[in-house]
């Protein structure tokens, strides 16, 4: 039974582990150790291949969701993290099967500038965004939000540009929004595939994007 914090089955970086939930109620933890900053990276092989959501996989931190998939299908996925404890978590989602999946976590020690880190999701806890910078991020769930912020020294037009992981055309799955200093809503695009748009803004300071 490893299915709570305290009976964790113990990962080794880089080596795969299969496991199978036997009810749609089960639960799967896995605990990975990492002693440096750097990116925890997730490979799921699952025994499904459906469009349909048979799993959730869920990166934990101990007290926030990192990084989330909810998947029918093989999938991998990436998180920035520091050192320390993390665990995975493996449960059904809309679906449920009880055949064996296979997952493999990969702690590799590296710069992480180029990725968000969670909780960023106040104002107050905003990633810094450098002028022309890339990061990367992921909304862990449907009430997720994750906040940047980028200091202005004149005024001027700030332009984003977000390259989206889905291509449509008729739903949205993300809101971008652009904040001044006193967290008023400036500028805002919903959107289901990449985008971009400009404001203009009449003073230097500090202004968040979330």
């Amino acid at each position: 039974d490893n299915g709570s914090l305290s009976k964790a089955d113990t990962l080794t970086s880089g080596n795969s582990i299969k496991g199978q939930l036997s009810s749609s109620s089960d639960r799967d933890v896995y605990s990975i150790i990492t002693t440096s900053t750097g990116t925890i990276d997730i490979n799921f092989d699952s025994p499904t291949d459906s469009w349909s959501d048979y799993f959730n996989i869920i990166l934990w931190d101990g007290q926030n969701t990192v990084a989330s998939q909810a998947t029918g299908k093989d999938t991998s996925f990436s998180a920035a993290v520091e050192a320390g404890t993390y665990y995975i978590y493996v449960d059904s989602s809309y679906y449920h099967t009880d055949q064996e999946y296979s997952l493999t976590a990969t702690s590799a020690a590296g710069d992480i500038s180029g990725y968000e880190t969670e909780n960023n999701g106040t104002l107050s806890t905003a990633d810094v965004l450098s002028n022309n910078q890339e990061l990367k991020g992921q909304i862990a769930t449907s009430t997720d939000i994750d906040f940047y912020k980028i200091n202005v020294g004149q005024a001027g037009v700030i332009s984003l540009s977000f390259d989206a992981p889905t291509d449509s055309s008729y739903i949205d799955y993300f809101g971008i929004g652009l904040y001044n200093s006193l967290g008023t809503l400036i500028g805002h695009q919903q959107t289901g595939k990449d985008a971009s748009f400009s404001t203009g803004v009449d003073t230097a300071g500090t202004y968040y994007i979330g």
